[in-house]
């Protein structure tokens, strides 16, 4: 919330539009409620790409050795890395490669360690391959960074309810 209001003070812009499922960094106070992929009982991941996301405010400030190299990148090839890995890890999701996804959502994760709809995501992967313990701390990280993100919520009780009581 705080990173949220010095980028404002320092005016940069940002973008709030997109589905529940697109990577925006500055819709964390937002409560999307509605859910175009509502068929499944957790929540659906990988619904959009995210090129709509071209005018996203975004933390570029941490490097990956994985994703770049140990390389210090421009900001612009750092965005369109970030929106590539995001593609990649919706695109794996939805052909059921989970690991890959997970691996996909941890690098983009580098690149914005504050995105709250990356850790609900690779929550939910977590979840599709039976390892509840990691998507339950995915869950509450997303829940730390956005409180009123509305899927998150499922993934928490369904992991806890597997953790616990299976």
């Amino acid at each position: 919330m705080e990173k949220i209001r010095d980028r404002k003070k320092r005016g940069k812009k940002s973008s709030s539009g997109g589905t529940q499922d697109d990577v925006s960094t500055t819709s964390r106070d937002s409560n999307n409620s509605s859910n175009s992929n509502s068929n499944t009982s957790l929540p659906s991941i990988a619904a959009s790409s995210t090129t709509s996301t071209t005018a996203t405010t975004m933390n570029y400030t941490t490097s990956t050795a994985a994703a770049t190299g140990n390389m210090r990148l421009p900001m612009s090839d750092k965005r369109a890395l970030f929106q590539e890995k995001v593609r990649q890890s919706n695109e794996a999701c939805q052909n059921a490669d989970f690991q890959r996804a997970i691996r996909l959502y941890t690098e983009a994760l580098d690149l914005d360690p504050a995105n709250h709809i990356l850790y609900s995501n690779r929550s939910a992967a977590h979840v599709k391959l039976k390892d509840f313990e990691r998507a339950l701390t995915d869950a509450i990280k997303a829940r730390e960074l956005n409180p009123k993100w509305p899927k998150v919520g499922i993934v928490m009780i369904y992991s806890f309810f597997n953790i616990f009581f299976s």
